[in-house]
């Protein structure tokens, strides 16, 4: 995640018409949302990994499930303005970053990698995007059950456009791969689900006590974007996005209807 002057920072509450939307929402188990094969997290930036699905994730590894978190920027312009702090400085902390990240979350060095496309550009390198889904379509091929968790395309931010793009081509080389779609910008979205609502199913996560503090663990060493460690001028601020109420107790995910319409699973957490 970042923001930038032409990426403005959620807003302080959403409206009361999406928040009565996300409280409405259907609430689902870890287990129920993800089923039972490997978890294959596609996250723009170092920090929406933890953001969007921190606690899935979490959940998945204290059950022993093999995750793989794939990150397809270093995140290096999300503090253009700093007179100290360089792209390359910037994607380097980052990276180290979402390690520390991954590792809170249960997840293993190994199983983490960051991609290197281009943080802001990913919608204008086509060729790079097909090449990284070829890529991470054969990997994936040799992934049976893999649940794809990716940003949806309605956000705001167009790295996140992107990504869930990416993911839908990793679907159509891969056809046994399943996909579900994390919101991060939920503060953003409410002209988007409205849009979309009719042919997708949003999903609560509850989070138990002791998942929402890994997640916030997580959260917290991503520091370059959630304190003052860089600043660019003296009124700047974090880039993590203000979650909703709602998201505050909850990790929201889009579903196809089929699977939505499934079990409502209200023993969660």
């Amino acid at each position: 995640m970042r923001t930038d002057p032409a990426f403005p920072p959620a807003p302080p509450r959403v409206t009361r018409r999406l928040q009565g939307a996300l409280a409405r929402a259907p609430i689902q188990s870890a287990q129920t949302l993800s089923g039972h094969g490997p978890l294959i997290i596609l996250a723009p930036h170092p920090d929406d990994e933890s953001i969007g699905c921190g606690a899935l994730v979490a959940s998945a590894r204290r059950a022993g499930r093999p995750v793989e978190i794939h990150v397809m920027t270093d995140g290096r312009h999300s503090h253009l303005g700093s007179p100290s702090w360089s792209p390359d400085r910037v994607g380097r902390r980052r990276r180290l970053e979402v390690a520390r990240a991954a590792r809170r979350l249960g997840v293993p060095d190994r199983a983490v990698t960051v991609h290197g496309l281009m943080d802001g550009m990913m919608l204008f390198d086509q060729p790079g995007a097909l090449a990284l889904a070829a890529r991470l379509a054969r990997h994936l091929r040799r992934r049976p059950g893999a649940l794809v968790l990716t940003t949806w395309g309605g956000e705001p931010h167009p790295d996140h456009v992107a990504t869930a793009a990416i993911a839908r081509m990793i679907r159509a080389r891969a056809p046994g791969v399943r996909l579900c779609d994390y919101l991060v910008w939920t503060d953003h979205m409410e002209t988007g689900l409205r849009r979309d609502l009719p042919r997708t199913g949003l999903v609560r996560m509850r989070m138990s006590p002791a998942e929402r503090a890994i997640k916030r663990k997580a959260m917290a060493a991503h520091r370059s974007q959630t304190t003052r460690m860089i600043v660019e001028a003296p009124s700047a601020g974090t880039t993590v996005p203000r979650p909703s109420r709602v998201a505050a107790q909850y990790e929201l995910y889009l579903r196809s209807p089929r699977r939505a319409g499934r079990a409502r699973d209200t023993g969660a957490g």
